[in-house]
């Protein structure tokens, strides 16, 4: 029996995506939340996009040092802002 369901639920991607699907459609009328989840099945459907999802992906770690680079200069230019244009309450 494990190795029936393993076959039809991991190895199988087309029976696996179906159940997720129905899933998230039987959920969906008790949280709104489920609904647009299932816009996420054009993955399957598309190459390109899957492509795209990929290269995100595999490349995580420098994703997330440009992220770590975004966010220091966001700070730089806030604390250059604070320093150079004092906050007046009298404008507002």
């Amino acid at each position: 029996m494990f190795c029936i369901g393993y076959d039809v639920l991991i190895t199988k991607p087309f029976f696996r995506n179906h159940v997720i699907l129905m899933f998230f459609s039987i959920n969906g009328y008790t949280q709104s939340f489920y609904f647009p989840l299932m816009l996420m099945d054009i993955m399957n459907n598309s190459a390109v996009l899957a492509n795209i999802a990929r290269s995100v992906t595999d490349n995580l770690g420098a994703l997330g040092w440009v992220f770590y680079l975004f966010i220091c200069t966001v700070v730089i230019y806030a604390q250059v802002n604070i320093d150079h244009f004092p906050y007046n309450s009298t404008v507002l």
